[in-house]
């Protein structure tokens, strides 16, 4: 049986892990602001977020991760509003 320290050694790994790709994701809003804007497309793209909520089905805690995803949206949203201020 691994100890809460161990356990939470393997957390932290994929916390940064998580955070990093955030932050990668997040740092792309800028310029899909601003290549939505050029080919007039909406902020919210319901298709898309469709899909990408599609694919959590195939993980065993898919309801976790939509929830997950469902503020990823929210943030990615505002991220792209801000940057076409």
């Amino acid at each position: 049986m691994k100890t809460i320290d161990s356990l939470r050694v393997e957390l932290d790994l994929l916390d940064d892990t998580i955070m990093r790709s955030l932050n990668e994701r997040f740092a792309l809003m800028g310029a899909v602001a601003e290549a939505k804007k050029a080919t007039g497309l909406q902020t919210t793209d319901p298709k898309r977020e469709d899909a990408i909520l599609e694919k959590t089905k195939h993980y065993n805690h898919a309801s976790a991760i939509a929830e997950v995803y469902r503020t990823v949206f929210i943030v990615s949203k505002k991220l792209q509003k801000d940057a076409s201020s």
